[in-house]
């Protein structure tokens, strides 16, 4: 339906509602174009060092942050302007517990997520 009130959502502890991303089809029935996309990974596991990588479709604001597997925030890993074109976020979480956690991509309503495991 096209009523708002449908969707996808992800509601974390801190009271936070994430609306997961979704296609849809504009009225001459072409797919909506994103922002940004979220690549992948890099490597999952992460030991305690990694890289995000995302793909920005057109230069927007884009907030890069890091949750726990309960859906708590642990940290702001980026908030900037990025240009178009593909992107690489070091990541250090050597002072991090093992675990499962999330990196979270927000740019306006379009919210992108992954899931990852650090071992130590």
């Amino acid at each position: 339906a096209d009523d708002p009130a449908f969707g996808l959502f992800a509601a974390l502890n801190d009271g936070t509602v994430l609306a997961l991303p979704t296609y849809s089809m504009g009225n001459n029935n072409t797919v909506m174009v994103h922002n940004f996309t979220l690549d992948h990974l890099y490597p999952n596991p992460f030991n305690p060092v990694g890289t995000i990588n995302f793909t920005v479709n057109e230069r927007s604001a884009i907030s890069v942050d890091l949750y726990n597997i309960l859906g708590n925030k642990i940290t702001d890993i980026s908030d900037k302007v990025f240009d178009i074109g593909y992107h690489q976020l070091d990541l250090n979480l050597e002072s991090y517990s093992s675990g499962y956690y999330m990196i979270v991509l927000r740019s306006g309503d379009e919210i992108k997520m992954k899931k990852f495991t650090l071992l130590k």
